[in-house]
């Protein structure tokens, strides 16, 4: 007996010595990546404070965190102010003829420096303040939220401009319990299977404490033939191939028109349609087209003032290059180009 259990003690000393090591030295490369890579720190990585059903998502107050995308897309400083806003403004010294922008990542600026962004580009063009209250998710609901934050901490009453996100904010709001406001970041709940759910978690949890994974990731995303791999054996979803928001009915389309109108009733203002990317892109742009025109015709009915962009990112003959390759995000052109749309509406609206 002492012949046979010696050599399987033996075997299991070695295999605990070898995960050993090798957990050791997973930890020695996790730490020189943050010490000779501190981009890839997720430490340093831009963070929200998740809302509730009385308070906004909104950022930590008086930081500055980076925002970075492992696919190469942007790398940018994120600075929140001491109300948790991504603005310089102080919201008490604002006017009544101000603008008040809010949204989700859209409006927010997701991925580009703050000069670039939609709110700035509008401000520079109209001559008027503009402050931005927006926030990384979120839906009607935290709009609002946000806007009556401001509210509560000095806002005169402006002009609201309502940044409406036609993927993800169409929604029954009616006599819903309100959930807990979600960063863009969030990824979309997997409907196939628990191992596809526990792997994109697996992967999120990763993504948000591994300076390692972070640097892997980035350099599969960023090599052609890995990438390949990686898609081929269903690592990574392409970008275009994540897109939502194709299964809106009646009833939500109704059902959002009227909670802009509640909103807008309460701070006036007007509201502006991101257009979904799956409008150029996948098989189902002839639904996602008549969903955007109904609500569109919806909010009119409703008595909001819309400022549609689709027509504007159709004229430009290529639509989608206002959009980050591998992020569902405006870049700094796609911010340029709805700036310029909003500030014409703002100078028509005012005559």
């Amino acid at each position: 007996m002492k012949t046979i259990q010696a050599p399987r003690r033996r075997r299991t000393a070695a295999i605990l010595i070898g995960l050993l090591s090798a957990a050791l030295t997973m930890v020695f490369v996790e730490f020189a990546v943050r010490l000779a890579l501190p981009a890839y720190d997720p430490s340093g990585h831009i963070r929200f404070i998740d809302g509730t059903a009385t308070r906004p998502l909104m950022g930590p107050p008086n930081t500055s965190e980076r925002q970075i995308k492992n696919t190469g897309d942007f790398n940018v400083i994120v600075r929140f102010n001491k109300y948790g806003l991504r603005d310089d403004k102080n919201l008490k010294q604002s006017k009544k003829g101000d603008l008040f922008l809010v949204g989700d990542s859209f409006a927010f600026g997701w991925g580009v420096e703050t000069r670039n962004r939609v709110s700035e580009i509008i401000e520079g063009l109209s001559g008027r303040p503009v402050f931005n209250l927006s926030s990384g998710g979120g839906d009607f609901d935290n709009y609002q939220m946000l806007l009556d934050y401001a509210a509560r901490m000095g806002a005169a009453r402006g002009t609201a401009i309502v940044v409406i996100n036609m993927e993800t904010d169409l929604a029954n709001y009616a006599n819903r319990r309100r959930p807990k406001a979600k960063t863009a970041t969030t990824p979309a709940k997997p409907r196939k299977t628990s191992f596809s759910a526990d792997f994109l978690a697996f992967k999120s949890r990763l993504m948000e404490n591994s300076a390692l994974y972070f640097m892997i990731t980035s350099i599969v995303h960023t090599n052609a033939l890995l990438n390949a791999i990686a898609v081929k054996a269903g690592l990574i979803r392409p970008n275009l191939k994540a897109i939502r928001g194709d299964n809106v009915d009646s009833g939500a389309i109704r059902s959002s028109a009227k909670r802009m109108r509640d909103l807008l009733d309460k701070y006036p203002g007007f509201a502006v349609l991101v257009p979904s990317r799956a409008n150029w892109t996948g098989n189902s742009r002839e639904k996602v087209r008549r969903v955007h025109m109904e609500f569109s015709r919806e909010l009119k009915n409703q008595g909001v003032r819309v400022l549609d962009l689709l027509d504007s990112f159709n004229a430009t003959g290529e639509p989608l290059s206002y959009y980050f390759k591998n992020d569902a995000h405006w870049n700094p052109r796609g911010h340029r180009l709805a700036g310029r749309g909003i500030a014409r509406f703002l100078g028509a609206a005012d005559k």
